[in-house]
């Protein structure tokens, strides 16, 4: 069956067997549609990359606050699980970075939405975002680092980790090249060794060589780049900031401008710039705007933290205002939303940005860029049962100018126009302060189970099945309609009637490599701070707490008198801070642990292990001087009891030891899966004795 065939189908509303049984077809045979090489399942129907019914329209990075930003195209009315009040569907979309022209890809994690059927959007398409913060590493400014990005979306089934290469069989693979904010920071004792000057050892313990120094980021004046792009860059480009501010001041200075082309009064006087009068008019009046520089592509809404993405892709080598040395261009992205339906976009949502610079070697096709703007859509939500709430959004990019907010009808000089339709997150209208716990331990609260407490789902970092948390964990969220005056206390309890706030210091991030430390004050609260771009609320040492606890945040809007209190919900978790127990591991043959035995002999020996959350074990042999054929292996790694055996064939004469792992499900410090043990049992091996 062809795309098209699909895609027909779902628009008359009978959707094919490949969409409606999806996950049925796939539990009996993973390898249904042909996608997982390897599998041992014969394919019964190929099919990979479909994108009848979701598709990556772009993806982009902003490098000063290090977020990848994915849009995903919904196409079809039906097809994603059921209605809003359903549990939907779920589109994943994980990322990878290549740093050597895709050679070898390194997982960087995943990101997912909520999908539903949607059977009154207009034209059918709804735009979606997806962010991924990461922490690449970084160069020197004069050193441009453009590594390739590749995002799989994949429709209901997680893309497994460390697979770059997988193919989805609802969903692609979307391939672009981003580039890295450079080093801002040189260390001294670098400047030192780049200029070949040796450092006398007085010296060098009389100074900090490892401290950081700020880089300077100069901002070129208008001779230095008409010296710079002379015949490269059309002066109107180059020059816009200072033509703009001329030509927009209350009076206008005498002089050459109405008689051709000529230098116009300061600050443009004596650099002889070749601009058509026509030219200077239509940046005046642009009937419609330049992208051959910059072109906003893609625009859509992450709803889970209510922030608007914009993608826009940088064409040319030169044209930014100076290199990654420098302090470059802005590249500004005003959004407008059309709240009431009558098409005016009369609510302004602000301005977001990203800095942009000459990359001499540009790779092709361009640099993809992405904008992000947090915006609280609180008071325009709507519950579920009321049905979807739709909003057209607008926006303007342009280049080194920011639209006015207050004309959603601007026409940049250098850029353009998008728009899209978004769906806002079901909900009830907030007209006050009530928080909302997103996120704990980075599993959203929706794959938590709300009397268990355990998570599953495929998270940021790591996917789970009846995962309980222990260690650091960090709780995220967000309160409504944020204000200065806020502030909000974080509560845990495993009784719900005896509270213990948490008042630890911690980092947030407010972007552009900004961090300050969130400290409660002597009554326990933080001051809320709506620019965090994780939305961290707090930070929990769990441990040594075990079993059920109980997560709730209480809110006090200090410019009331007296103070007004808001309370959120309060969310299950499970704690499980102890690792697993090895009760038993041994050698059940000849004379066990550190015993002799001749090589080419087969050991073996039995294991035990109990934890409340299992998960699996593992066993290795140290050291490790023998080839795969000599790897321990357990009789069933998923079993909390069983036997090992060791190959001693072929290996050389020595000590060794066998190591057991035990792993469980829980979730450590919010960023991977399984506390672990390990026991181990020795044994020597020696040659077999040659007959007289």
């Amino acid at each position: 069956m062809s795309k098209q065939d699909l895609s027909n189908e779902s628009a008359l509303g009978h959707l094919p067997k490949e969409r409606q049984q999806f996950s049925a077809l796939l539990l009996g045979n993973p390898n249904y549609f042909g996608n997982l090489e390897g599998s041992g399942f014969e394919a019964v129907q190929a099919m990979q990359g479909n994108t009848s019914y979701e598709e990556l329209g772009c993806v982009g990075f902003q490098p000063q606050q290090s977020q990848l930003e994915a849009v995903v195209y919904l196409k079809q009315k039906s097809g994603y699980g059921g209605p809003l009040c359903s549990s939907g569907s779920t589109e994943y979309v994980r990322f990878y970075l290549s740093e050597d022209n895709g050679r070898t890809w390194q997982d960087l994690g995943l990101s997912k939405f909520t999908a539903y059927n949607q059977p009154s959007t207009a034209g059918n398409t709804l735009a979606y975002a997806v962010t991924l913060k990461i922490d690449p590493h970084r160069q020197i400014c004069s050193t441009p680092q453009m590594p390739k990005v590749r995002a799989i979306l994949s429709w209901q089934v997680a893309p497994p980790p460390n697979m770059p290469q997988f193919q989805p069989v609802w969903g692609h693979a979307h391939d672009t090249t981003i580039q890295v904010e450079p080093r801002r920071w040189i260390v001294l004792g670098d400047i030192f060794k780049d200029a070949g000057v040796k450092v006398s050892a007085a010296l060098g313990s009389s100074i900090d060589l490892s401290q950081k120094i700020p880089a300077m980021m100069p901002t070129l004046s208008l001779a230095e780049l008409h010296q710079s792009y002379q015949g490269k860059v059309e002066p109107h480009r180059f020059a816009l900031p200072e033509i703009k501010e001329y030509l927009l001041a209350p009076t206008l200075p005498l002089g050459p401008l109405a008689d051709g082309p000529a230098s116009l009064s300061s600050p443009l006087e004596g650099l002889a710039l070749d601009i058509d009068p026509d030219v200077i008019s239509a940046l005046l009046h642009p009937t419609d705007g330049n992208t051959s520089y910059e072109r906003l592509n893609c625009i859509g809404l992450a709803p889970h933290t209510d922030t608007f993405v914009g993608i826009l892709r940088v064409n040319k080598p030169q044209g930014y205002s100076g290199s990654l040395c420098t302090a470059g261009s802005q590249e500004f992205v005003t959004f407008w939303a059309d709240f009431d339906n009558n098409g005016s976009f009369e609510t302004c949502l602000g301005t977001a940005s990203v800095k942009v610079h000459d990359i001499e070697k540009l790779p092709k096709g361009g640099l993809d860029y992405a904008v992000r703007l947090p915006f609280d859509l609180s008071k325009y939500r709507q519950p579920c049962q009321k049905g979807p709430r739709y909003v057209k959004i607008r926006a303007i990019l342009s280049w080194q100018t920011a639209p006015p907010s207050n004309n959603p009808d601007y026409v940049p000089v250098w850029g353009n126009r998008l728009e899209a339709t978004v769906l806002l997150e079901s909900g009830q209208t907030e007209l006050g302060h009530t928080p909302v716990i997103q996120h704990v331990g980075n599993v959203l609260v929706s794959d938590i189970h709300p009397v268990s407490g355990l998570a599953t789902g495929s998270e940021t970092y790591f996917t789970v099945q009846n995962s309980p948390f222990g260690g650091l964990i960090w709780i995220a969220g967000k309160i409504a309609n944020a204000s200065s005056a806020l502030k909000y206390k974080v509560m845990v309890s495993q009784d719900k009637v005896n509270w213990e706030t948490l008042t630890n210091t911690f980092q947030i991030d407010l972007g552009s490599f900004v961090h300050v430390l969130q400290s409660a004050d002597a009554n326990g609260y933080y001051t809320y701070n709506p620019n965090e771009t994780l939305g961290q609320l707090a930070l929990w040492e769990t441990a040594p707490k075990e079993g059920i606890w109980y997560i709730h945040i209480q809110v006090k809007d200090e410019s009331t008198s007296p103070p007004t209190f808001y309370e959120g919900q309060e969310v299950t978790v499970c704690l499980d801070n102890t690792v697993p127990n090895i009760s038993d591991f041994k050698i059940n043959m000849g004379g066990g642990d550190c015993a002799d035995f001749m090589i080419g002999d087969p050991i073996s020996g039995d294991y035990s292990v109990s934890d409340t959350h299992f998960a699996s074990v593992s066993v290795r042999l140290l050291p490790a001087k023998g080839g795969p054929a000599n790897a321990p292996t357990v009789s069933n790694a998923a079993a909390p009891r069983g036997t090992w055996t060791l190959n001693t064939k072929g290996l050389p004469r020595c000590g060794y030891a066998v190591e057991l792992v035990a792993y469980d499900r829980t979730i450590v410090n919010s960023v991977m899966v399984g506390w672990s043990n390990s026991k181990a049992v020795g044994l020597c091996l020696r040659e077999p004795t040659k007959p007289k």
